[in-house]
């Protein structure tokens, strides 16, 4: 019953109030509201839009058509949006399971801020690009995203491989780095 009324007050709420209705919406699985909180992706206020794209994260839980209209609104959103808009972006993306390319990846792995999410994002490309960023971040300064890109790895090593993918070059490449002892310094918290 909630979401009409949400709906509509993102059309005649101050941003305060719209930002209020997109939580409302983000709590009550329903493929109405996961429209709303697509269209309300290009909202005026930054917060309403960072807001909404956050909000896109549960919409799996209203099916398989919401989840697909996050996951095309959070898409088309992400090579244009702000920084703040990208990061809870990459983070909805990844909690619906979607699937990047790298193109749409690769862009933010340098910005510090979206660093770690894009890292966590890549896990589900399956593009050996992909997966050779994922080893050279193993080997980042930074052991949040040395962290994040060895359980990135993994999962991208193991769903390559169940889609029959080879990953000699890959693995070919941790050798030659001796990726076995940097996995061993993250885990022994001394990378």
């Amino acid at each position: 019953d909630a979401v009409p009324t949400a709906v509509a007050a993102l059309r005649t709420l101050d941003a305060d109030g719209r930002k209020l209705a997109v939580e409302v919406l983000g709590g009550v699985p329903d493929p109405r509201g996961a429209e709303a909180l697509a269209a309300t992706l290009g909202d005026d206020d930054p917060n309403v839009r960072q807001a909404a794209a956050e909000a896109l994260g549960a919409s799996a839980l209203a099916g398989e058509d919401a989840r697909k209209t996050a996951v095309r609104a959070l898409r088309s959103v992400l090579p244009r949006a702000e920084p703040m808009l990208k990061l809870a972006s990459l983070g909805a993306l990844a909690r619906v399971g979607a699937s990047l390319e790298w193109k749409l990846l690769a862009p933010h792995l340098g910005d510090p801020l979206l660093r770690g999410a894009v890292l966590a994002a890549s896990a589900r490309c399956v593009e050996p690009a992909c997966g050779e960023a994922l080893v050279e971040a193993l080997f980042d300064p930074n052991v949040a995203h040395a962290r994040a890109a060895m359980t990135a790895l993994a999962e991208w090593m193991h769903a390559a491989m169940g889609k029959g993918l080879s990953i000699d070059a890959i693995a070919a490449k941790l050798q030659a780095r001796d990726a076995g002892a940097r996995v061993r310094a993250i885990l022994a918290g001394a990378a």
